[in-house]
């Protein structure tokens, strides 16, 4: 008799273990799963950025000033309407400083069209 009930106070004593692991873990993994999930996004993300070049920086509006042709280092286009919604040309000054122009302008197309900065 003494054998039986040893086995159904283990018996017990297994549920109740179970039952205090189970709601140990569930307690937890709620409390973790926010976070978790914000690592795993992040480290998801991050790559993402840095493989299309990183965030982009786009022109909100366009300069009216006129640079001279010397004081441009170069160029690039913006014209994607998904990525930005100006479009405009970005020229580069010799001492690092971005430009955006508006790429309808007479200065601007006359800029381009003289070739190669």
């Amino acid at each position: 008799m003494n054998a039986k009930r040893s086995w159904w106070s283990l018996k017990r004593l297994q549920a109740q273990a179970s039952h205090h692991i189970t709601s140990v873990f569930a307690g937890e993994s709620t409390m973790t799963s926010i976070p978790l999930i914000l690592l795993v996004l992040v480290a998801v993300m991050v790559p993402t950025a840095s493989a299309q070049g990183g965030i982009s920086k786009c022109c909100l509006k366009n300069a009216k000033t006129k640079v001279p042709r010397t004081l441009l280092r170069s160029y690039y286009e913006q014209n994607d309407p998904s990525l930005c919604s100006v479009p405009s040309v970005v020229f580069t000054t010799t001492k690092g400083k971005k430009l955006c122009a508006n790429p309808s302008n007479t200065w601007t197309k006359t800029i381009l069209n003289q070739g190669k900065l």
